[in-house]
């Protein structure tokens, strides 16, 4: 495994900005789409514990994803995302209403929900070419 040293935390953000650069149009909608999704929980913060920690994880996740590229190199992205979305992701899972249960929250929780499922496959597979 070849790591990359950046020597700053602009440096580590910067090479994922040129990485996303370089990757196909609909990483960089995904990646979008990720961040409004976990954006989105601020219309249901109060009252809802889940959208609370949603909020913070999505937070949390993007600073500690730029220090483990600073660490670890750009292939080692995701392997925050794991750490943080796959307890999320599961602890939403035992939260979630009912898909009866139409309403904004219901609707916002399960498309997260999705989100978070098909980006931890994404970096799943990323993880296992770049540690194969």
């Amino acid at each position: 495994m070849d790591l990359p040293v950046y020597d700053s935390y602009a440096a580590a953000s910067a090479a994922i900005d040129s990485y996303l650069a370089t990757r196909p149009n609909w990483v960089e909608y995904w990646v979008y789409w990720t961040v409004f999704a976990f954006a989105s929980s601020l219309w249901f913060v109060p009252g809802n514990a889940p959208a609370r920690l949603s909020l913070i994880v999505g937070l949390v996740s993007w600073f500690l994803g730029v220090f483990v590229v600073l660490l670890l190199g750009l292939p080692a992205w995701g392997l925050s995302r794991l750490v943080l979305w796959l307890p999320l992701f599961f602890h939403l899972a035992r939260r979630r209403p009912s898909l009866a249960i139409v309403n904004g929250y219901s609707l916002w929780l399960h498309a997260l929900m999705l989100t978070l499922l098909v980006t931890l496959v994404l970096d799943t597979i990323q993880l296992y070419r770049w540690l194969g």
